[in-house]
């Protein structure tokens, strides 16, 4: 959250499962800044940015850490979407500095995610952009992360949104620094599924879980603003993702996928 000591500047704080297990039952509560609590809290911040989501069930490297990935809504000029911060970062910072600046400084620390292109003024605005990881959508050993750009308007569909989603050879292969250009995303870099329609702000919400039992995670967006238009408010609306559907839409070779001519099961 926001006012993280020492810097007052937006991030997140990484609890050790010790420090929780002894908390619970007695105290109920947990101070990060007490002195007793060294090196079982790592503070992770460095930019003056918001951190919308967090999520933590993905391993983009396939070291059996997990990683954590903070999605962000801008401000004061910072154009960052998304960070990943590595597992083995994290860990080497318990009992170590006690904590992380997302501005890396090695490429082996974590990925900066950052729009440079005409998307940034659609992204950086009241609604949040979401992180979910999805698993291994593509055979290749690491997860995929997605990021829900709900403010964006691809194909000429004003706030439809985008789920960007991107491989770990996208990481891998970034140097900790991965730049994309949404009105032109290079299919070396992201795969892009684009809103089915004006207004339903894809990518609000995101969840990834396997739906049907054939071991392939599906991927679903649920939006307030979707689904029929009642008197006053629209009823809202879930958009799911078939795990094969996913996989199919990474593997093109264009990068791109509509959502609106793809095979979806839309739930109002």
């Amino acid at each position: 959250g926001e006012g993280l000591e020492p810097n007052f500047q937006s991030g997140a704080y990484v609890v050790d499962g010790s420090l929780i297990a002894d908390a619970k039952g007695a105290v109920d509560q947990i101070n990060v800044s007490e002195p007793g609590n060294d090196n079982q809290v790592v503070e992770v911040s460095g930019i003056d940015i918001s951190p919308d989501s967090i999520a933590v069930d993905g391993d983009s490297d396939a070291d059996g850490l997990n990683d954590l990935a903070i999605g962000h809504s801008g401000s004061n000029g910072v154009t960052r979407v998304a960070t990943v911060v590595y597992g083995d970062t994290i860990a080497a910072a318990f009992g170590g500095s006690d904590e992380i600046d997302l501005n890396f400084t090695s490429a082996t620390e974590g990925v900066a995610i950052s729009d440079d292109g005409s998307m940034a003024s659609q992204i950086f605005s009241v609604d949040p952009v979401r992180v979910q990881w999805i698993g291994n959508a593509d055979g290749v050993a690491g997860d995929e992360i997605m990021v829900g750009v709900a403010e964006a308007s691809p194909l000429g569909r004003e706030r439809a949104g985008y789920l960007l989603v991107f491989t770990e050879a996208n990481l891998a292969s970034s140097n900790g620094d991965l730049r994309i250009d949404s009105t032109n995303p290079d299919p070396a870099l992201v795969r892009v599924l684009q809103g089915y329609g004006s207004e339903v702000r894809t990518g609000r919400e995101l969840f990834a879980f396997d739906l049907d039992g054939d071991a392939a995670l599906d991927i679903g967006s649920a939006s307030l603003s979707a689904g029929n238009e009642g008197p006053q408010f629209n009823t809202g609306g879930l958009v799911i993702f078939a795990g094969i559907v996913v996989s199919a839409a990474i593997a093109q070779p264009d990068g791109a996928s509509d959502m609106a001519t793809t095979e979806i099961v839309e739930a109002p």
